[in-house]
C-alpha cells in the first residue's frame, strides 16, 4: 500500500498530477478541484493516496486531506461505484 507521496510536483493535467519522488515520478488521478488547491510546478506537495489494482491496471488516486481519503474509501464501498466515479 502507498499511503502517500511526498515530492516535487512537475506536471498537472485535467485529472492527473505527476510526482517526482527521488527520480521516480508517480501519476496519481485527483479532481480537478483538488488539482486547483496545489502550488505551482516545482514545489514539494503531500498528497494522500489510494492504490487501486485491477487485472489490467494500477490507479494511483490522491487527496490532499486524509479525511477526503476516508470518505473515497467510504464511497467504493458501495456496490456500482468505481474509483473513478467515486
Amino acid at each position: 500500500m502507498i499511503s502517500f507521496i511526498r515530492g516535487e510536483l512537475v506536471s498537472n493535467q485535467i485529472d492527473r498530477v505527476v510526482v517526482d519522488v527521488n527520480g521516480i515520478g508517480y501519476g496519481i488521478f485527483m479532481s480537478e478541484y483538488s488539482i486547483s488547491q496545489l502550488p505551482k510546478l516545482g514545489s514539494e506537495v503531500k498528497i494522500h493516496t489510494y492504490l487501486n489494482v485491477r487485472e489490467d491496471a494500477m490507479l494511483l488516486f490522491g487527496f490532499l486531506k486524509e479525511e477526503d481519503l476516508e470518505i473515497f474509501k467510504l464511497l467504493i464501498l458501495v456496490n456500482g461505484i468505481g474509483p473513478k466515479q467515486g
